[in-house]
């Protein structure tokens, strides 16, 4: 399908790439309601791996109906834009958006999972169905499927930190939970380079085996997609990170803060490359009585 020149040029404005991004999504502009087009832009949505909850946070942001949403989107898609590129833009602002006004938009069932799949997290991690199901829905509005998706092949497999003896996979995903990185990590990592979680933890677990050192790991790949990260307002969540509730108490006792705010003040940190701060503190509240 080949899309006008002008169009591409107003997707382009839209992305900050020609001009200034006057409002998130390009503006008011309509050159996506082309009744034409409408079904193959939608389409075309489809194709690239997105979902309902990424169109529902879309038509938040833009204003827009769902079926709207994933026309406009579908059309910057089709025009050639890098779908890495609209995410930064639009979609990851968008889900933000979306996730801290309603943490749990998305369901389950309207995204192509399943109450199994709830019933697996609940038992791979030792909680309540409808706590695993609250913590997959949040995953999707914050995080889209391929978020999900990690997590559900986590427990499908398992996974105790063992490794499968000769899956180079496994013993890339083995060597990066050594090394002391956290899903935080891995999905700072996957948002820059426009790859799912589990890609990136492989990639850095054999950059590992194959000899780069944490200071390598850190200053060539974590610190500059924690810089594009953070820039966008984004911030992983405690479960993220190698961090406990329990942690989150005792630093609560330590700050003198309620427990939601000690869990915020731990993601922030650990999203801006400060777990070994929330390691040294976690001592000195021990020091202190806070256990």
């Amino acid at each position: 399908m080949r899309v006008s020149f002008a169009v591409v040029v107003l997707i382009l404005n839209s992305l900050g790439v020609v001009g200034c991004l006057k409002r998130a999504g390009g503006g008011g502009d309509r050159s996506w309601a082309d009744p034409g087009q409408m079904d193959t832009w939608r389409t075309a949505f489809v194709d690239y791996g997105y979902i309902p909850c990424d169109a529902e946070a879309l038509a938040r942001m833009w204003g827009l109906t769902v079926p709207d949403a994933k026309a406009k989107y579908g059309m910057m898609l089709s025009s050639g834009v890098k779908s890495y590129e609209l995410e930064q833009k639009l979609l990851f602002p968008a889900r933000q958006a979306a996730g801290n006004t309603n943490r749990r938009l998305c369901g389950l069932e309207d995204n192509g999972f399943a109450e199994s799949d709830a019933k697996l997290i609940a038992q791979s991690w030792g909680i309540d169905v409808a706590s695993a199901r609250a913590s997959l829905e949040e995953k999707l509005t914050w995080g889209g499927r391929y978020a999900v998706d990690d997590a559900l092949k986590y427990a499908s497999m398992g996974y105790t930190g063992g490794g499968d003896a000769g899956d180079p996979d496994m013993e890339a995903i083995n060597s990066f939970y050594n090394a002391g990185l956290s899903y935080c990590d891995a999905e700072i990592l996957a948002a820059s380079w426009g790859i799912d979680t589990w890609d990136a933890k492989v990639s850095l677990g054999m950059k590992i085996n194959a000899g780069y050192s944490m200071n390598d790991i850190q200053s060539t790949y974590l610190s500059p997609a924690r810089q594009q990260y953070t820039s966008n307002n984004q911030v992983c969540e405690l479960v993220e990170t190698n961090f406990t509730g329990a942690d989150a108490e005792r630093l609560a006792c330590f700050w003198g803060v309620g427990l939601e705010e000690s869990k915020a003040r731990i993601a922030r940190k650990v999203t801006h490359g400060g777990a070994e701060d929330v390691s040294m503190l976690l001592k000195a509240a021990t020091s202190r009585g806070c256990r």
